[in-house]
């Protein structure tokens, strides 16, 4: 799905010269929403990839309701260019680190827990 034209849809796609996960990302983010950030975020989500962009979009829904959009998108560009910008595409996300971390993981839990607040239950619990 990713770096490609849509070519269903009436050729949408080629006639908006937009990427399949382009035209994604402008259905799942209503216009405006995401102000002067919007080119911004819909790089992002593309460069993330498959595998996580799901967490992209979750991240950032929170990220609107609290204001801090900036702030979440400043995260994930940085983690980008740090761990992601010379994965495979087809792998981001999925990776471990010899510690056995995924770091992409860690990232995500960061930004709910310290960046946005949000208390996290820990896996398998239950409430």
């Amino acid at each position: 799905m990713t770096k490609q034209t849509v070519e269903g849809n009436g050729g949408l796609g080629s006639e908006t010269g937009l990427s399949a996960d382009e035209m994604l990302f402008d259905r799942i983010f209503e216009e405006g929403v995401l102000g002067d950030q919007t080119d911004r975020a819909r790089r992002l989500f593309v460069d993330y990839g498959e595998h996580i962009q799901g967490d992209v979009v979750n991240v950032l829904h929170f990220a609107i309701g609290k204001d801090l959009v900036v702030d979440v998108l400043d995260e994930l560009d940085l983690h980008y260019q740090t761990n992601l910008e010379l994965q495979d595409p087809e792998v981001r996300g999925l990776v471990y680190n010899s510690g056995g971390r995924n770091e992409t993981a860690d990232l995500f839990e960061r930004i709910y827990s310290q960046t946005l607040g949000l208390g996290l239950e820990p896996q398998g619990s239950s409430s």
